[in-house]
């Protein structure tokens, strides 16, 4: 039994009836897009140019009478870093500001292009239509620079979501946040508050040009730096496997914050906190802890989970989970995000009982970070409920990961992306992605779109088979990731470290509605 007891209700509940089935959604979505961005004129056939904003517009509430919370992203140029990189700011701030609805509400978020090349923006996790996704060239034409768009739909989910560009590689600027949505149970479990914790990482050099020294091209020292192999000690892969690394960081973020200056997370003696853990970096692994506190994982991608104790958890890029902890006595924890292959981390503290803050903060290094008991990743989680897809007829596709180190050059089934055939698909099928890693590195693969069961061979209770969107397949191995195709579109399925994915790593998936029954 969970030690976890229960909590005063913390917010408002939402009657069953204002809640929308996936169905629904699907239904609705046609008739909530805001603005038409796949449409090739899209900047003639709705001029919306973006105008002289000032900073209250960004924050002001909701004006009485409007049907729906509305959301702005403003997305303009940022700080510019020593070794040339230049950030991405979202409203003016250092980190992508968090977006938090519940179930039943809609979904209205409006961006501005401030930057002077285009962008999107996609929703991580998501269910969404289509023309919602975000995903240049394939479900909506880029927001041009000088131009702001809509996005909407009906919240159907609830869980620990996150939005970030699908261009290129503005994700690495920093053109991310968190997105929380709630539900009307707080999803059945007892907490007294939560804290949201978003670990990102972060280069000095361009990382386009950081690509273009992975890829043996001209590259200024800085971009070189960022493929050096590091000369101070790193943080290991749990049980010593190897693990592969493509850049070295120096900085890791964690909702915006650097260990000199941490975030702090308040609590009292004896709470229960639910934390919403994200990885959000462009290519890390982060090993994640809170000192002298036990974890129970609660949820993966968004999903339920079976509670599970642990002590650390293993987190791929991309990758979210939410977990309780019981708060100990009066004094500071530190909270530390570890990146593997890496030589420093992320880190918050926990401040209990009003406790006074240390007046010097050391960053996570191998030197001064332990990690004691337990470690879980993906591979122990187990679905709270039965994920068996509905009958239907079974489609299996093969798709092989392969790459080059040397042209630094990743491909899907032998092609690279953009050079690449979609995948076409039914609808209303049972589709078996057959995921085999021909590298030695790990790839976490994500599906938009949809959620897919993970099955392996050595997988125990296979109708508990968990929900995920992402996941990492380990070097030189086969894993099964099963979905229902009942979301016509143009999806992507790619590696999530963003170098693989802008190498070549993406494949388009695509059917159409028409054999969609019921």
């Amino acid at each position: 039994m969970s030690p976890y007891r229960s909590a005063k209700p913390a917010r408002q509940d939402i009657s069953s009836g204002n809640l929308l089935n996936r169905r629904q959604v699907l239904g609705l979505g046609a008739a909530i897009l805001i603005a038409p961005v796949l449409r090739p004129d899209h900047a003639h056939a709705v001029p919306r140019p973006v105008g002289k904003i000032k900073p209250e517009d960004l924050t002001r509430a909701t004006p009485p009478g409007f049907p729906w919370k509305r959301f702005h992203l403003d997305i303009a140029e940022g700080a510019v870093m020593s070794g040339g990189g230049k950030l991405i700011s979202i409203n003016g701030k250092k980190s992508g500001p968090e977006i938090r609805l519940k179930q039943g509400e809609v979904f209205y978020v409006t961006v501005r292009n401030r930057l002077r090349e285009a962008t999107t923006v996609h929703w991580h996790g998501i269910i969404v239509p289509n023309l919602m996704d975000g995903v240049p060239h394939v479900s909506q034409v880029p927001i041009p620079s000088g131009i702001e768009t809509t996005y909407a739909w009906p919240v159907i989910q609830s869980g620990t979501f996150w939005y970030h560009s699908h261009m290129g590689l503005q994700e690495q600027q920093g053109l991310a946040g968190p997105l929380i949505l709630e539900s009307s149970d707080n999803d059945g479990l007892n907490y007294d508050r939560e804290a949201v914790l978003f670990m990102e990482d972060r280069l000095s050099a361009n990382p386009n040009q950081v690509l273009d020294a992975l890829q043996g091209k001209t590259a200024p020292a800085a971009a070189k730096a960022a493929i050096a192999a590091p000369s101070a000690p790193i943080f290991p892969y749990p049980d010593g496997k190897m693990f592969g690394v493509d850049v070295q960081y120096t900085r890791f973020p964690l909702n915006g914050n650097l260990p000199n200056s941490p975030t702090i997370i308040d609590a009292m003696p004896d709470e229960v906190l639910r934390l919403r853990i994200l990885n959000a970096s462009a290519s890390s692994y982060f090993l994640f802890k809170v000192d002298d506190h036990n974890l129970e994982v609660v949820a993966k991608d968004g999903n339920r989970t079976r509670p599970l104790a642990t002590q650390n958890i293993l987190i791929a890029t991309a990758e979210r989970y939410d977990a309780l902890i019981k708060v100990g006595k009066p004094g500071v924890y530190r909270i530390t995000g570890a990146a593997v292959g890496q030589t420093t981390g992320a880190l918050a503290l926990l401040r209990v009982g009003n406790s006074p803050l240390p007046v010097k903060i050391d960053a996570p290094l191998p030197g001064n970070t332990r990690f004691e008991g337990k470690t879980i990743d993906a591979n122990d989680i187990r679905s709270q409920y039965s994920t068996v897809l509905p009958d239907a007829n079974v489609e299996t596709i093969r798709e092989v990961l392969a790459g080059n180190m040397k042209s630094y050059r990743w491909s899907i089934n032998g092609e690279y992306y953009p050079d690449a055939k979609p995948e076409i698909i039914a609808s209303g099928r049972r589709v078996r992605l057959e995921v085999v890693n021909d590298t030695m590195m790990y790839h976490p693969m994500h599906l938009h779109g949809h959620f897919f069961r993970v099955e392996r061979e050595d997988m125990p209770e296979d109708e508990y088979a968990p929900l995920m969107d992402t996941y990492s397949v380990p070097p030189k191995s086969k894993v099964t990731l099963a979905f229902y195709s009942d979301n016509p579109g143009r999806w992507v399925f790619h590696c999530h470290n963003m170098y693989h994915m802008a190498a070549g790593m993406l494949r388009v998936i695509s059917y159409n509605a028409t054999d969609i029954s019921g």
